[in-house]
Order: C-alpha cells, then structure tokens, then sequence
C-alpha cells in the first residue's frame, strides 16, 4: 500500500509503503470513535474497539473471552475487508449514492486498509477504511443504520468527532466487510472456527453475531 499520497494528504512523514491487509476486526454494531469505549452500550459492542491506555499504564476498552457472553461460537473476532480491489470503491459523505474522489488522481478512491495505517479518516479525509469493520453505525433502536455486507459503494472510515461516545449524532463512521467471494464473507469467531456468512443474513442476526453481550439468540444465520 502505497502511503506517499497519504503522507501529503495529511501533511506528516510516514514509511513510503506498508503492508496491507484484507481482514478487519470487529467493531460490532456501533462506529463511535472515541478514548472511552465504554461509553459504547453493551449491546452494541464488538470484541474489538478503541483502546486506550491511561496514564498510569492500565488499558481500557479492551474486552476479554470472558465478557462474550453471547457465545464464542456465535461472535465474530474478525472478518473479510477486501482492500485496494475495484469492486470497493468509497462512497461520497455528501451522496451515498456516489464515489469520491481520490484528489490525487481524480479517479473514484479505492478503500484500502493496513496493519501499520489504521485508516482512521476525517471528513476531509474520507478515502480510507481501517483495521476495524462495523455492522450498523450506531447498531440500537429504533434507527441502527445497518451497515450492509459487500456495500457498495462502500463507508469510508472518518473519525467525526461525536462528543456522545455513542454515535448518537451519526458523525463517526466505519466500514463495513466485504470480500471479493460471492454472496457473501468469511468471518473468524471467538471460538477459533471459520465460516461463510451469507450478504442475504437478516440485519438483526447480522449485528447480533457482532456483538459480545446483546443477549440476542442466533441460530444459524437467521
């Protein structure tokens, strides 16, 4: 992956290429990027989320096999983020409808993610996706705004600067998984195994495999 653009589109030194990666993990259900993950509801949080270490060494955010009391046969760890390929290209924040711009090429921009680039973007940034991938952006009742499997175009990842710690305003965004396969992903769960998840999965079972402790019942791929 190719960071010089990047590096001038942030105006900071960074190495001239990095390895990319077409997995993520997972957010669960909630796109709030923010210093404490706790602020997250329970039933929307994934296994993964913002971390972050205090001043005294101890780190929060972090969630343990322990706290998946959904079940680790039926939480998602990680999953399929097709990065770099055409068949992704990011949607505008102003027309979901409509790819944006790369404004160093003036050609639709390509979501693109990398272990050593997280890819948390601002709106004036929103090319990239990350590290992490979501199922719904704010993922409670009564509007979860679902993030679609294979969407297409697809959510850039933008770091909107919610004060809530809840997404409540819907200013942070990330990006959902997608894959090249058809009809659907393959996603790692807690419990080591790996399976094939169908794009046609109905969005509450969707954000239930997501998440550690909603408390939801998923059978199969209901």
């Amino acid at each position: 992956m190719d960071l010089r653009p990047i590096a001038v589109q942030w105006n900071t030194t960074l190495p001239s290429f990095a390895a990319s990666t077409d997995y993520a993990f997972s957010k669960g259900a909630n796109a709030a990027i923010h210093v404490d993950a706790a602020r997250v509801p329970p039933a929307a949080r994934g296994v993964f989320s913002i971390a972050r270490r205090g001043a005294g060494g101890a780190l929060t955010g972090t969630i343990r096999l322990a706290d998946v009391t959904d079940g680790t046969s039926s939480t998602f760890a990680m999953g399929e983020a097709a990065g770099g390929s055409s068949a992704f290209l990011v949607r505008s924040l102003s027309n979901p409808s409509q790819t944006a711009s790369d404004p160093f090429t003036g050609q639709a921009a390509v979501l693109e993610q990398a272990w050593g680039a997280t890819g948390f973007g601002d709106s004036s940034h929103a090319w990239y996706g990350s590290v992490l991938a979501t199922t719904a952006q704010f993922g409670l009742p009564p509007d979860p705004r679902d993030e679609p499997m294979n969407r297409r175009p697809g959510t850039p990842t933008v770091w909107g600067s919610d004060a809530s710690g809840t997404n409540a305003s819907g200013r942070d965004l990330v990006s959902g998984f997608r894959s090249r396969h058809t009809g659907g992903c393959h996603f790692l769960f807690c419990d080591g195994s790996v399976r094939f998840i169908r794009e046609t999965i109905a969005p509450g079972a969707y954000r239930a495999m997501s998440t550690t402790a909603g408390g939801e019942v998923v059978s199969g791929e209901d």
